[in-house]
């Protein structure tokens, strides 16, 4: 099954690439394509998040998420879903309120995928646009209400999966525990727990549960995820799965991809009951929802069976090619000269008691040809969540503008003699975020034999231009810029 996984996450991220490329070529991005794209991005999270990859795969994954939902995002449109959804619903024809709850839909999609970027710690929550996301939803509320109000049979599944899926947004948003919002979402999804009460105290809608598995199976996850993010208390779930075996295709995996969070052991027997069937199915199909969907339950599956390693086959996203080995004297003020300095006994024990904040500064000082504004405000940039790298400098290579990320590592940070290799992510993050960008790690002690293993392989394999400058190194270029005191 891993094989297969390895398959399909290779073709699900030549999907997303595909996507981004059209997108950077002007050319238009449908509804039905970002729908896709959230599918897509829902399984590339789970993965991030929950299985055992080694840094280098996250980090490429992860930039691979960010550049597809920067397609999802633009077609956002500051929630203009949820803005005219009141007036399509209670002016507009049959087809015309099916599609606004169809983009309405979408909109909550970019909206979750946004949320789970934000969590698998690929983008960040905010701005003008996110802001619309609670401003608007409660023209949305109103459109349900409408629907309720006046009995519209014929909308009753639409606004079932409407009111589903805001409900997972906003508890997905408030599992993730980013304040901005967190006040107002409580408040809404209070709004939608109420309002789905109503819609399911009605008979017609309790026959559409019961004759509709997948939305039924989806309705027990969310009113699951509900009472959990708001404290009160998980109730014990026992959903029986009648005929299974008749389901199929997409039917089948969002049945599986909601018991997954359920019902562990009904998850793994349905799912190797229908193994054989679904590879089957979408070995026929263009790469699509299925696969997406596919991805998610087999990586469920396997989280299930032991979480082994998996070494994918990724596209690496590399742009340009420099050697930046090239250019480093540029860039350190006497980095060739430094080599003959002289240390003396007590000059690395100096090196290993400065502090982070010390070592930036010092460091700073011998950097050429960037604006001592810019230098002085990284190195004194707090540390947080957000950040990319400890500093990013923008230099000039071969006429281009890079980025020269640069993660420290100082005396006091590390416990043992070497820098291990658990800070390998840290040294390759800034490639999820910059297209031109070299990465310098600077360490007072030694990186260890296996992290510097690691980083000749990023180096070969993927074309990553990383230096490290540590101990003696480090040592003699402070020294011969008159900085080691």
């Amino acid at each position: 099954m891993k094989d297969e996984l390895i398959k399909q996450i290779r073709e699900l991220q030549n999907f997303l690439i595909d996507k981004v490329t059209k997108a950077e070529s002007g050319a238009s991005i449908s509804n039905q394509e970002v729908r896709l794209i959230n599918e897509a991005l829902s399984s590339l999270s789970f993965i991030i998040q929950n299985t055992n990859i080694e840094p280098h795969q996250k980090v490429i994954l992860q930039k691979t998420y960010r550049i597809a939902l920067d397609v999802a995002y633009e077609k956002l449109f500051y929630y203009s879903g949820y803005y005219y959804s009141y007036g399509k619903i209670s002016k507009g024809e049959l087809h015309e309120q099916q599609e606004s709850f169809f983009q309405i839909n979408i909109n909550t999609a970019t909206m979750i995928s946004v949320i789970e970027g934000y969590n698998n710690g690929t983008t960040g929550i905010g701005g003008s646009t996110d802001n619309y996301y609670a401003e608007r939803m409660p023209r949305v509320l109103w459109a349900l209400e409408y629907v309720l109000k006046h009995s519209l049979y014929e909308l009753y599944i639409p606004c079932l999966y409407v009111i589903y899926n805001l409900s997972q947004s906003l508890s997905l948003y408030l599992e993730s525990g980013h304040k901005e919002y967190i006040d107002k979402a409580k408040t809404l999804l209070d709004s939608i727990i109420e309002l789905q009460s109503r819609f399911h105290s009605l008979d017609a809608i309790k026959q559409l549960l019961s004759e509709n598995v997948q939305l039924n199976v989806f309705r027990v996850y969310q009113n699951w995820k509900q009472e959990s993010v708001l404290g009160k208390g998980i109730t014990s779930i026992n959903i029986e799965i009648q005929n299974f075996e008749s389901f199929k295709g997409e039917n089948s995996l969002r049945i599986l991809s909601s018991l997954f969070f359920l019902d562990k052991e009904k998850f793994i027997a349905l799912f190797e009951f229908k193994y054989d069937q679904i590879v089957s199915e979408i070995s026929k199909q263009r790469i699509g929802l299925n696969n997406f969907l596919f991805v998610k339950c087999l990586s469920q599956y396997l989280f299930f069976e032991g979480n082994e390693p998996i070494e994918f086959d990724l596209n690496p996203l590399k742009k340009g090619d420099i050697d930046f080995s090239k250019y480093i004297n540029e860039i350190f003020k006497d980095y060739q000269l430094s080599a003959d300095v002289v240390l003396i006994d007590d000059d690395l024990s100096r090196l290993i008691n400065y502090d982070d904040d010390t070592l930036r500064e010092k460091v700073a000082k011998t950097i050429l040809g960037v604006d001592k504004h810019i230098l002085n405000r990284e190195s004194k940039k707090p540390h947080g969540v957000s950040e990319i790298s400890d500093m990013e400098i923008p230099i000039r290579l071969e006429k281009e503008l890079y980025y020269m990320c640069m993660p420290f590592k100082s005396g006091r940070e590390i416990s043992g003699n070497t820098v291990p290799v658990g800070i390998s992510y840290q040294i390759f993050r800034p490639f999820l975020h910059f297209d031109n960008c070299v990465v310098v790690f600077v360490s007072a002690k030694r990186a260890s034999q296996n992290l510097m293993n690691y980083i000749k392989r990023m180096q070969s394999k993927l074309g990553w231009n990383i230096a490290v400058i540590e101990n003696e190194e480090l040592a003699k270029l402070l020294k011969q810029n008159g900085l080691l005191n």
